[in-house]
């Protein structure tokens, strides 16, 4: 008997998925530690769906062979009566082992019987009750590794939930900063209706009739969103928007090259290539070329000419316009 059991569907699925204990593929029931099983290639199912606890192969060789005579009592109301009083035909299934007189199942008495009696064979006993304890550990680890595989499908569908939904808040924070959504409270009424096709103001993806839309209507300019997600992401990115200061724009190209001039010319820095340049997000340091801060998490570009000498911060774009300037004047290409 094998020790593990690879169950069809413990494949993670891309739906939401309901923790179900393992079931018997011909009743669909519930399969349970005590049930009586047997195999079918690598499906587990009950040996009887009838009566999924009645007695396996290897006790009824025992009951059949060597027990079928012996006398046992009821433990309900006490009446004594031979094992073959219980089922008279030994070659039909699924008799009902009901005492004669109170009719109350006996299963666990003939089992408890059959396993004890010292009048059959020691190795058959042995077989048998090994064979049960086999079956029973095998149900439990299907079971636990049938848990395990839904819960690590919960959390898969956890983490593709949320990247999915960074994915989306992404892009409307770039949506916000290029115009493309609505960074205030739009003035006309908002509705809510099935989708029709139309696509997404935040994801881009089209809204079908069974998803729910919402409407913002902004004069003649209807904006539609998934109800769902989309429109509370965007609502939660524009008050974010709206709260968080932003300076003025860049100056025009022209602009920042005159300035990139004058760092030169005034000394703040010089015409050699740096000895080192770094890029990476902003700490709110000013730029040395047009005096502005960098937005803390912006993009930005730290050179140093000698080490250990401090740093120098600029804008991406400022740092564009001195690589321009300082190769004009040295004649170096642009590195």
């Amino acid at each position: 008997m094998a020790s593990t059991l690879h169950r069809p569907g413990t494949v993670v699925p891309a739906v939401a998925i309901e923790m179900t204990a393992t079931k018997c593929p011909r009743c669909f029931q519930p399969v349970f530690p005590d049930d009586t099983l047997a195999f079918e290639g690598s499906h587990l199912m009950h040996f009887d769906c009838g009566r999924p606890r009645d007695l396996s192969r290897q006790e009824r060789v025992l009951l059949f062979g060597h027990c079928w005579g012996h006398q046992m009592a009821c433990p309900a109301c006490g009446h004594e009566f031979r094992l073959f009083e219980l089922n008279p035909n030994r070659f039909e299934r699924g008799n009902p082992t009901c005492c004669p007189r109170c009719r109350i199942d006996l299963i666990a008495s003939v089992r408890e019987h059959l396993y004890t009696c010292p009048l059959s064979p020691e190795v058959l006993r042995r077989q048998a009750q090994a064979a049960r304890e086999n079956t029973r550990r095998l149900v439990k680890q299907v079971r636990e590794l049938t848990r395990q595989a839904d819960v690590a499908a919960r959390e898969l569908l956890g983490a593709m939930k949320q990247s999915a939904s960074e994915a989306v808040r992404r892009t409307i924070k770039v949506k916000l900063h290029a115009g493309g959504l609505p960074q205030v409270d739009v003035p006309g009424p908002t509705r809510a209706c099935a989708g029709d096709g139309s696509k997404c103001a935040a994801c881009d993806r089209p809204i079908s009739r069974h998803h729910l839309m919402v409407i913002l209507v902004s004069g003649a300019t209807c904006i539609p969103f998934h109800a769902s997600d989309c429109f509370a992401l965007w609502d939660e990115e524009r008050r974010t928007f709206q709260s968080t200061p932003r300076l003025a724009a860049m100056p025009d190209e022209p602009i920042l090259r005159e300035k990139a001039r004058e760092a030169i010319r005034s000394g703040r820095l010089p015409t050699a290539k740096p000895g080192r340049t770094f890029g990476g997000p902003s700490s709110g340091a000013v730029c040395v070329i047009c005096g502005e801060p960098v937005p803390r998490g912006e993009m930005e570009f730290e050179i140093q000419f000698a080490v250990p000498e401090a740093g120098h911060h600029l804008h991406v774009r400022c740092f564009s316009a001195w690589e321009l300037e300082r190769t004009n004047i040295t004649g170096a290409p642009i590195s």
